[in-house]
């Protein structure tokens, strides 16, 4: 069970840690420019300007906007400065099962498959003369390519199922710091929630105050201020000084004895401070920062933007009480120093602190109520409450500026544009195929363009487990430079000893991968990462590939009809050298032909549990999982193992320009939960109008 926990948050550490590092730099260089501005400009315009800007350092960690820029401009962007210090997750290292479900699979076509009569049943004059068998780990701008594939060895008869043996997994210290960092941040928001439980209980027992027994009037005050619903007046033992409380019904807390201790002037100044927190909406920007100081409780630029935003919040509604009260600045700094006295000598004899109010005062820090009264008293200044033009401009300047992400984009330079040749030849072998008919194979771009590198090479040598040569096994090569700019993709086919020929990159590339597969063998996959302590790319490696089984199946709706074109994404750990432990997912799918059946070569023989997910264009996605028993095939078997899809969803719409008009080509995207980047989409056509189905 505890490895089964380490391993899930395993797959997740890295893109934590990288998504903690990131909001880490990008807050602190937004702190640092905001501080800066307000340096600059303190002494010319109001605490709430001041309170404003600092609030968009939050909110660039709460607002998911980002913008897209050519990988040149993005280079030193935090995302690729921290991309060269922490390892990718195993989803990107590999291209696995996540980011290739948006990937269209390829389709190889065999000379005399294996699995062909696999697929013959009573309508075998429709029957093709060959079987289609989707080719696993293919990047999506590869085209079908035409090679004879040997015939794989007969499959032994299916075990009996028993319980595999998990391997403990090895826990990385990012998979041990977020395993930290989830404690801590479930323990500080259950205390966050047992606070507000418990305060709002002993408000409860709070004696209301009659505002008719005081000697101002308080609904004057709230229409002073600007207040039009109802707020309420209590007094507590459980407070040490005033506090306010409640999103939707506000009341004013007041310390036990307090208002009969006050002079007129002095309460309404207290009063109309407590009343100005409820009319700038105060208690939801503090909750939106409690929450937001959970989640990032290890970034240093949350904890001091906090404290800016506390103290300028005090400082405008001092400036507020102090604009709209009838006394004087020396009667509101008598009333502040009162209630500073009040609260040191009754906090020590409360039996509980309870920080779920905002509290005004904070009369354990000297500093800041030296500087508040100071503020008060000073007769030279005129307290400023509304924002100027100026500075609100400059607060939509800097939001513009600062709250987007920066992300890298592909360079028009670095998109591999088809030739002329392969353009016409794939527009021929269109025009020539008929609609009933699967389409040919075309020769794969990436095999006619030789990789033109005049650095050293790799001889990979691919073997199966009783150390036979596999010749025709297909080699996958991915690049991804230091520099971060997009993979490099190339395949191509091990001789007839099972032997290949790698060329390496001149430069010592941020990651290089392999991935060998072959029919009737399970894929293998082989990684080196060059900027976290991986050894340096070998002359010679030999993949030694274990054997691999057939499994299949047939999809149906819920009438039972066949669902033609559903792709299976079989799910299983493949085979690494002994140094990768990333825990590689399978990337690869086949689709199901006109009776909704399908059939993968290549599911790891070794494994007695099959799990499996299943999209259609016009079907809910699904999962599907049993023994091995239940999925497995010999050669002489076809599938019988049936699975269920429900219908989905048919959203239609249509995109227009501001004056009305249909916008061609727009993109439109709907977010699914689960499919992380892989999210559905289409286009509009001339009449702005677009379709989802499923």
């Amino acid at each position: 069970m505890f490895d089964r926990i380490l391993e899930k948050f395993g797959s997740f550490a890295p893109d934590w840690a990288t998504w903690q590092a990131v909001s880490i730099l990008d807050a602190a260089i937004m702190l640092a420019l905001i501080a800066i501005i307000w340096l600059l400009a303190r002494n010319k315009t109001s605490a709430q300007f001041g309170y404003c800007l600092f609030l968009l350092v939050l909110l660039k960690l709460l607002v998911p906007l980002e913008i897209v820029v050519p990988e040149s401009l993005a280079r030193w962007t935090p995302a690729q400065v921290v991309a060269k210090f922490i390892p990718k997750s195993p989803a990107i290292e590999t291209l696995a099962a996540e980011t290739l479900l948006a990937h269209e699979s390829v389709e190889v076509t065999v000379e005399n498959p294996p699995v062909e009569h696999l697929l013959k049943e009573a309508n075998t004059a429709e029957a093709p003369d060959t079987a289609q068998i989707p080719n696993p780990l293919v990047d999506s701008q590869e085209q079908p390519i035409t090679t004879p594939i040997p015939k794989p060895q007969a499959m032994s008869p299916v075990p009996p199922v028993t319980t595999p043996i998990a391997k403990p997994h090895t826990a990385s210290f990012f998979t041990f710091l977020m395993l930290i960092w989830t404690a801590c941040s479930s323990f500080m928001f259950g205390r966050f929630l047992l606070a507000q439980i418990r305060f709002h209980l002993r408000l409860k027992a709070a004696r209301p105050l009659d505002t008719a027994c005081l000697d101002i009037d308080f609904a004057e005050l709230c229409a002073r201020i600007g207040i039009r619903r109802p707020v309420r007046i209590v007094e507590t033992e459980a407070m040490a000084s005033p506090a306010v409380w409640g999103i939707r019904r506000p009341v004013v807390i007041l310390p036990s004895g307090m208002s009969a201790s006050l002079a007129p002037k002095q309460l309404e100044w207290i009063l109309l401070h407590e009343l100005a927190h409820i009319r700038r909406h105060d208690l939801v920007v503090t909750c939106l920062q409690r929450l937001v100081t959970i989640v990032h409780f290890l970034n240093p630029a949350v904890w001091l933007a906090n404290r800016a935003i506390n103290r300028l919040r005090e400082y405008a509604c001092d400036d507020m009480a102090l604009a709209l009260t009838h006394g004087s600045p020396i009667e509101s700094g008598e009333a502040f120093m009162h209630v500073v006295t009040h609260a040191a000598k009754a906090r020590p004899r409360l039996t509980a602190n309870i920080d779920a109010a905002l509290g005004v005062f904070d009369s354990s820090s000297r500093t800041t109520c030296f500087q508040r009264l100071s503020r008060l008293l000073d007769t030279n200044r005129s307290p400023k409450v509304r924002l100027g033009v100026l500075s609100i401009c400059t607060l939509l300047l800097a939001a513009v500026l600062t709250l987007p992400q920066i992300r890298a984009g592909a360079d028009k330079s670095t998109v591999e544009k088809p030739t002329v040749e392969e353009t016409t030849e794939a527009a021929q072998d269109k025009k020539a195929t008929p609609e009933n008919e699967p389409p040919k194979a075309a020769k794969s771009s990436y095999t006619k363009k030789a990789a033109k590198i005049s650095g050293r090479s790799m001889l990979l040598t691919v073997v199966d487990d009783k150390d036979k040569a596999v010749p025709g096994a297909k080699v996958q090569k991915r690049v991804w430079p230091v520099s971060g700019e997009r993979f490099k993709f190339s395949q191509n086919r091990c001789d007839e000893k099972g032997r290949f020929r790698v060329d390496l990159p001149d430069k010592t590339p941020d990651h290089f991968t392999l991935t060998v597969t072959a029919p009737g063998h399970a894929p293998f996959y082989a990684s080196w990462s060059q900027t976290h302590g991986s050894e340096p790319i070998p002359d010679s490696y030999t993949m030694r590939l274990d054997t691999g089984r057939l499994i299949g199946g047939i999809v149906q709706d819920e009438d039972g009809k066949a669902i033609v074109g559903a792709k299976i994404h079989p799910s299983f750990t493949i085979k690494q050298r002994a140094e990768n432990s990333s825990g590689t997912r399978s990337g690869q799918s086949v689709k199901t032909d006109a009776q909704g059946r399908w059939i993968f070569d290549g599911f790891p023989a070794k494994l007695q549990q099959v799990r499996f997910f299943l999209t259609h264009p016009a079907h809910i996605d699904s999962e599907d999982k049993g023994p091995v028993s239940k999925f497995a095939l010999s050669e002489d078997a076809k599938p019988k193992s049936v699975s269920v899809m429900k219908r989905g969803l048919i959203i239609t719409g249509t995109v227009s320009d501001e004056n009305g008009q249909p916008v061609e080509n727009a993109v439109v995207r709907y977010h699914q939960r689960g499919h992380g980047g892989n999210e559905p989409k289409v286009s509009t056509d001339k009449n702005g109008s677009y379709r989802f189905a499923g």
